[in-house]
């Protein structure tokens, strides 16, 4: 069993691991080599977990809203849309994903943190792909 403060030593030496830092709230930052369509990195977290026992149990890896945020930004709200909320319930079945108050989350040992990392960056990539189901307006030229 491998502990959550070795978690940063570890996950660095992966190539899908840009970065791993802690930020002031107590999560752990993971910054993966996943893209979202713009270009911009898919950071995942490891929830803090402030109880009596910390260290006890699962861990839960979250985007914090972050994917659901990036489409909102580009007006496509997958949530109100059956068609597109039918999408992300396929690929969120698909990769064992939760979706929870607007977070894509999964609860993960802290041996398959890595696993999980995997499958919740390929969720938000997914998800985050659902910008190509939309039509563009077509910009026309002014002459």
């Amino acid at each position: 069993m491998t502990d959550i403060a070795e978690a940063p030593s570890i996950l660095s030496c992966n190539p899908l691991i840009e970065a791993v830092d802690t930020v002031p709230k107590g999560h752990v930052r993971i910054a993966t080599a996943f893209r979202y369509p713009d270009g911009s990195t898919v950071d995942l977290f490891v929830a803090g977990r402030h109880g009596l026992l910390p260290g006890i149990g699962p861990l839960t890896l979250t985007d914090f809203g972050n994917t659901l945020l990036w489409l909102d930004r580009l007006d496509i709200r997958p949530l109100t849309s059956a068609r597109l909320r039918t999408l992300m319930e396929d690929v969120l079945q698909t990769h064992g994903i939760t979706h929870v108050g607007g977070a894509l989350c999964c609860t993960v040992d802290i041996d398959d943190l890595l696993s999980g990392i995997i499958r919740l960056g390929q969720a938000c990539i997914r998800v985050a792909d659902l910008v190509f189901t939309q039509c563009t307006p077509e910009q026309g030229s002014v002459a």
